[in-house]
């Protein structure tokens, strides 16, 4: 929200003037309406089982290239605990190289690769572990970027575009794919012929693919099927396995849109594509999948139908928990749904994950460590905020009554000096308390400034622990703090 304004007048002041959200790409996010998800590109997702056969209900965890989720800092690794978003990782400023493309499970941590050189302030290699208490680096590990985790036969199996795996003083062989087995990395097989971005068990058998299909036979890796050009999906559907991408009219036979097929474990059948298929996932009798060009579809009783008419972005990973199944990727809508990066969707329509601010925000600053915002809202998510709100500890809350009005009042400016919050904007009362566009908080209560001014700040600023507030009239005076 941006209001045209002169800036004039004093009242007292704050440590931060301003505040906006960008995205690892480049490119900036508006975070001005009540869209929930991740502000970034979801990479791969995974449903972690913090506790096993405890009581707690498993996560689902997103990567890829976003600093938030709902309303929490989470530099690349989020998860959804069924209610909220939450953070799992925060910036890490040693970091040279950081990029989350892949996660997994391993003996109930949680794993995620990419080309990552430190995280959380200790040096990594590329892979790292996690208890839901503290992150461990996998030192020793593969040497280029990890695009695939899979746990099989009691080790961890990591695929990428990686040709060693290596210590300070060590280097050995390890074309595209080696393993963990909870003290070190050794290679798996001599080679998987090209790069791997995606790995499935299927029938016992532990498959490959990205720039070709392969699957471990116990002691190699074996080349499986023929025209394949690029993988993007591996799944499991009906006892099947499903391959999607870039493939070729050879793969399926005479069928001229070869771009999904089935193996039973002995013989490919084509479900067809005309476009390359980008992600699939499972659910119930139905085999979901997207192509290239923001369609989605679904398979089920050997009949292909459209899910919704389309997308705004592209749709990068599936993951089925329970009777949902969940999607991340770069998008803003789904069938006129408005989401953020990822949706759930329950066979019947599609869903957000969390909510937002019903209305703009204006100004943020940080207020006794915590995010403090402003605005035209009054709400986030279920709770009545009053115009400004502070997150605390994951959870936007109100500062007492806020800035009371439905209609009409607007936040324009949040600052802060010390332990003491200022609002400017338009409004007459702060809390119950009478003062006219310009209001403190102290941390319990809402206090006046002297008279107030007589007409709406739209802008403001600290200066020598003076807090100035600026509105389009000449000259209106200021009040000492």
């Amino acid at each position: 929200m941006q209001r045209a304004c002169s800036f004039v007048a004093a009242v007292a002041m704050s440590s931060s003037g301003w505040c906006a959200a960008q995205q690892p790409c480049g490119q900036w996010l508006d975070l001005t309406h009540e869209i929930p998800g991740v502000g970034g590109q979801v990479y791969q997702m995974t449903m972690w089982d913090r506790d096993g056969a405890g009581p707690e209900q498993p996560w689902l965890v997103v990567v890829g290239s976003f600093e938030l989720a709902g309303d929490e800092d989470a530099t690349q690794v989020a998860a959804w605990d069924g209610t909220r978003w939450r953070g799992l990782a925060k910036s890490d400023p040693r970091s040279t190289n950081r990029c989350v493309y892949a996660v997994g499970t391993y003996q109930n941590q949680l794993i995620i690769g990419g080309l990552i050189d430190t995280w959380d302030n200790q040096f990594a290699m590329n892979v790292v572990s996690y208890d839901g208490t503290k992150w461990t680096p996998l030192l020793d590990g593969p040497r280029g970027a990890v695009r695939s985790i899979r746990e099989f036969n009691g080790k961890l199996v990591v695929g990428g575009e990686f040709t060693e795996i290596h210590d300070f003083w060590n280097r050995a062989p390890a074309l595209h794919v080696a393993s963990w087995d909870g003290t070190s990395w050794s290679a798996m097989g001599s080679s998987v012929v090209g790069w791997v971005t995606q790995m499935v068990d299927f029938q016992g058998v532990l498959y490959a693919g990205g720039s070709s299909l392969s699957r471990w036979n116990g002691s190699a890796w074996e080349s499986i099927g023929a025209g394949f050009n690029t993988i993007y999906a591996l799944t499991l559907h009906g006892g099947e396995l499903i391959v999607g991408g870039r493939l070729a009219a050879a793969m399926a036979g005479s069928d001229p849109s070869p771009n999904l097929i089935r193996f039973d474990g002995t013989s490919w059948r084509p479900l067809g594509c005309a476009k390359p298929v980008v992600s699939a996932g499972s659910l119930g009798g139905a085999l979901l999948f997207n192509d290239n060009d923001k369609g989605m579809w679904q398979w089920k009783d050997g009949v292909v139908s459209a899910v919704t008419p389309g997308r705004e972005g592209s749709a990068l990973s599936f993951q089925t928990i329970g009777d949902s199944l969940y999607m991340g990727g770069l998008f803003t809508t789904v069938n006129g749904v408005g989401v953020l990066n990822v949706a759930r969707y329950d066979g019947v329509g599609w869903h957000t994950l969390g909510r937002g601010f019903n209305a703009g925000i204006g100004s943020m600053t940080t207020w006794n460590g915590k995010l403090v915002v402003g605005g035209d809202f009054t709400h986030a998510g279920d709770f009545s905020v009053g115009h400004v709100a502070v997150l605390d500890n994951g959870v936007w809350k109100p500062l007492g009554a806020g800035i009371p009005g439905q209609s009409g009042p607007y936040v324009s400016d949040v600052e802060a000096i010390g332990s003491t919050l200022y609002v400017g904007g338009s409004f007459p009362k702060a809390g119950t308390v009478a003062s006219p566009n310009v209001g403190r908080w102290n941390g319990t209560s809402w206090q006046a400034l002297g008279p107030g001014l007589g007409t709406a700040v739209q802008a403001g600023a600290v200066v020598n622990s003076s807090y100035y507030a600026g509105s389009n009239i000449a000259f209106q005076g200021s009040a000492g703090v």
